[in-house]
């Protein structure tokens, strides 16, 4: 939902943008699909 709205307005685009960064630094795998973001803490499915 945030993805979409991100698109619309760029202030949400940046907290988008920080909250994938944030999950990356602490150590999860973040993978952007259509239906929207998976997070994993390894990087075996």
């Amino acid at each position: 939902m945030l993805k979409e709205r991100a698109g619309k307005e760029p202030a949400l685009a940046a907290i988008y943008q920080l909250t994938l960064q944030r999950a990356r630094a602490s150590g999860f795998v973040v993978t952007e699909k259509p239906e929207g973001v998976e997070l994993a803490l390894d990087a075996t499915p």
